[in-house]
């Protein structure tokens, strides 16, 4: 039956959890779950719960287990399983260009590692829900994608940054935003837009003050400023 599906392939993930697999640390195993015949009369029904359990598995945190529940999961068409598919991909690639930044300079190599898994623990200890720290820890980890629009001579100056230079950099969280845009991140892009205000309104882009400030670009720039 449903449950014992369920402890049966929570049993499959501890045990993947202690075996490196293909070259990896570890593998990850995401499942959706659907039963004849609460869910479904014939196989196709089956496939689109099972479908729809899985996607709930992997928007919340991969490596769980989903018995399908017309409460929690929501059922998805061809277009909509398409475009998520599309912005992994584009999520994939900002994540990509996230490594190359951190490449280039020595001393901000892991950076954006770093401050996704501090941001993270900090939304934790606050008590955010488990959805949220995950959206914390995404944001952490593309906070600085923008700055592949700036120069190298300007990111890696050996020396303080013109007036003219720094305006430059005050531009790579609107950049960020750009490079996110039609992947459907919200509230994710907003935080990486808005991780340089300042509580006082002399932060940038937008000189956002208070608590005009999103909650997650409070929190990233903590993190960014403590790393």
């Amino acid at each position: 039956d449903q449950q014992a599906a369920y402890r049966s392939l929570e049993d499959v993930q501890r045990r993947l959890a202690g075996e490196p697999v293909g070259g990896v640390d570890t593998a990850t195993i995401s499942v959706g779950i659907a039963s004849y015949p609460e869910h479904g009369v014939g196989a196709d029904d089956l496939q689109r719960t099972a479908d729809g359990a899985l996607y709930w598995s992997k928007r919340h945190g991969k490596n769980r287990s989903c018995l399908y529940s017309p409460s929690l999961v929501r059922i998805y068409s061809a277009e909509e399983l398409e475009r998520d598919a599309e912005r992994a991909v584009g999520l994939r690639a900002a994540k990509n260009l996230v490594r190359f930044v951190d490449a280039k300079d020595p001393q901000t190599a892991n950076h954006s590692q770093v401050v996704s898994e501090l941001a993270h623990a900090i939304a934790v200890e606050l008590g955010l829900d488990e959805a949220t720290t995950e959206q914390i820890r995404l944001a952490g980890i593309l906070h600085d994608l923008g700055k592949v629009g700036i120069p190298d001579e300007i990111l890696q100056a050996p020396r303080a940054l013109t007036d003219e230079e720094f305006e430059t950099v005050k531009q790579h969280p609107v950049f960020g935003f750009a490079l996110l845009e039609g992947l459907d991140l919200n509230p994710v892009d907003r935080w990486v837009l808005h991780h340089h205000e300042h509580w006082d309104g002399t932060g940038y882009p937008d000189g956002l003050a208070g608590d005009d400030i999103p909650d997650g670009a409070r929190l990233l720039a903590l993190a960014d400023a403590y790393d």
